[in-house]
């Protein structure tokens, strides 16, 4: 069992270090970006499914199970922050670009590695389960609602595409997985591991895909612009920070553990699906953006594992 646990950390140690030097090479390989560029959809096509097969249960069966506070969080995540930011955008006159992006970040759903995010840090990986499988479904109404509300979704958008990229990235994932699952339970023990091992290093390789195929945005507009880039990382940070304090002091009834669990579900948004459902109608700037936000998401995984040896070693010598 020791063994396991140890082989499990060296994992999740190893992928967090594979996804920050990948980021980093997407920024200096233009090269790259342009090879992955067209499998960067089917990618995260392909980290939606395996996401799903790593969950502890079925997807059905994990919205059979949600409480009271998973709803609460998901309905604080996806329709009450996306309306505070449709009421300051229009009390402020906030630009259409910035006022899109932000919309992007507040309507999307938990990222999907929120749960193995979480479980790095010693939280509430249930919660963040079943918030995450939740949010994930809920996620097209609220992208559609408030970007029509706010005038943020371009005119070029097809309802019928929409709703055919929402079939295509949501619900065939959620079945396939389902599937997978299923075939799975009836195999041996040692062939449900190897599954399951097959299954993260997919999930880490397609984001790794998916992460670098969509930073073409940065290497057009950095050379010309680095401001831009500055400001929309700034901006993608910024939403974090906030929205995290926020969630946290919303949540904080329910412990301290759950509502930091709520705060990073909050803040870790998955805008990577919003590029896939809204297809073509993406805009430039929301382009832009969503490349910029897989920075702070492939470094996060790196920065708690840091964040989590060091907490210990201070333990330890707080106790000695």
């Amino acid at each position: 069992m020791q063994r396991i646990g140890s082989e499990g950390e060296r994992r999740r140690s190893l992928s967090a270090v594979l996804l920050a030097v990948a980021i980093v090479v997407g920024t200096v390989a233009p090269g790259l970006v342009s090879a992955l560029k067209p499998w960067a959809l089917p990618a995260l096509f392909f980290l939606v499914v395996f996401s799903l097969t790593l969950l502890e249960d079925r997807p059905e069966q994990v919205l059979g199970k949600i409480d009271i506070l998973s709803v609460k969080i998901v309905i604080w995540q996806l329709f009450a922050v996306p309306l505070i930011v449709v009421v300051f955008a229009f009390a402020t006159s906030m630009p259409a670009e910035v006022r899109t992006i932000l919309l992007i970040s507040a309507t999307a759903s938990s990222v999907f590695a929120s749960p193995a995010i979480v479980h790095i840090v010693g939280l509430d990986t249930t919660l963040a389960t079943r918030s995450m499988v939740l949010s994930t479904i809920l996620m097209p109404f609220s992208l559609f609602a408030f970007g029509v509300v706010a005038g943020a979704l371009p005119l070029s958008l097809s309802i019928s595409d929409y709703l055919l990229r929402v079939v295509v990235f949501m619900l065939v994932p959620i079945m396939l997985a389902s599937g997978w699952r299923r075939m799975s339970e009836n195999l041996a023990p040692t062939s449900q591991s190897r599954l399951s091992v097959f299954s993260y290093w997919g999930s880490i390789f397609a984001l790794i895909v998916f992460g670098i195929g969509v930073q073409e945005p940065v290497h057009e507009v950095i050379s010309v612009d680095m401001a831009r880039v500055l400001s929309y990382a700034g901006v993608a940070v910024l939403f974090g920070i906030v929205v995290f304090g926020m969630s946290v002091t919303l949540f904080i009834r329910a412990g301290a553990n759950r509502s930091i669990t709520a705060g990073m579900l909050g803040a870790v948004r998955n805008v990577g699906l919003s590029y896939a459902i809204l297809g073509t109608a993406v805009g430039a700037e929301a382009a832009l953006y969503i490349a910029v936000c897989q920075f702070p998401i492939f470094f996060m995984p790196l920065i708690l594992r840091l964040w989590g040896n060091l907490a210990l070693v201070l333990r330890g010598k707080s106790a000695a």
